[in-house]
């Protein structure tokens, strides 16, 4: 697994102008554009175009660009409003301190699921203080 690294603010020659800042990381190049009521559209993207799916990876891209606080949501579409031509994903962030009003009421974070359930490792570099406190 490669370790993260910080998003960075980048120029390709082919963006628009109203298309909004681009940030790349070594996993993955990130749009940001604004919609009406402060609404932050993340358009993600891999760099080898493969699909992404990772939560904690575009949990931490939300993070590092609308900011820790910030609540993000997916949305999967009424079939009439599909958009599904590459493999992009689009991630709508409320400004800091709103919240979607659905979701978990508190944080609940571990490495030993309960039953069955499986937990993969944290990439290296993005362990949360909690569990880095817990191992030692």
């Amino acid at each position: 697994m490669k370790p993260w690294t910080p998003l960075v603010e980048a120029a390709f020659p082919d963006d628009a102008p109203d298309q909004g800042p681009t940030f790349v990381n070594c996993l993955y190049q990130v749009t940001v554009r604004t919609l009406p009521q402060n609404v932050t559209w993340l358009v993600i993207r891999r760099h080898n175009n493969e699909p992404v799916h990772d939560w904690r990876d575009l949990q931490q891209i939300k993070n590092e660009l609308c900011g820790p606080e910030s609540e993000g949501v997916e949305l999967y579409p009424a079939e009439s409003r599909l958009v599904d031509e590459s493999n992009e994903y689009h991630m709508f962030v409320l400004p800091p301190g709103e919240r979607v009003p659905f979701g978990y009421g508190t944080r609940s974070i571990g490495t030993n699921p309960p039953g069955k359930n499986k937990q993969r490792p944290w990439r290296p570099g993005l362990v949360p203080a909690e569990l880095k406190d817990a191992e030692k």
